[in-house]
């Protein structure tokens, strides 16, 4: 965790640079809230990066978005089991979920489930 909030405060102190940056390549002139915005964004992603390795969280958010894609009948999208009596503060263990990646897939079902995907992931980010 140290690691992480090393580079946490690096993205932090570069930040004020690379918006500014950015705003100068495309023309834009930089504002204290463009720096402030871009502040609370890092802070944000970093929250979240640092909550993704809590195993046993992100075994409590598959459980539960497994259960939102069933409450919504997208039967096409599954989660692995997880397998709680295993799970630790360093060990999210799951059962093994047989298929093939979308992107290795050369079915002519493929955007169908693309489909069936991005609604998945947007019901994950806006509902669960």
């Amino acid at each position: 965790l140290s690691e992480i909030a090393l580079d946490l405060h690096v993205l932090r102190t570069l930040t004020p640079l690379q918006t500014r940056l950015s705003n100068a390549i495309n023309g834009v002139p930089t504002s204290q809230e463009d720096i402030y915005t871009a502040l609370l964004l890092v802070d944000e992603w970093g929250r979240g990066f640092v909550a993704e390795t809590d195993y046993r969280l992100e075994a409590t958010n598959t459980i539960q978005f497994e259960k939102a894609m069933r409450d919504r009948e997208l039967e096409a999208v599954c989660a692995p089991r997880v397998v709680p009596e295993l799970v630790r503060d360093t060990v999210l263990v799951t059962e093994w979920v047989e298929g093939t990646r979308l992107d290795r897939d050369v079915s002519p079902d493929v955007p169908r489930l693309c489909g069936v995907a991005i609604n998945a992931y947007l019901t994950m980010l806006l509902d669960t």
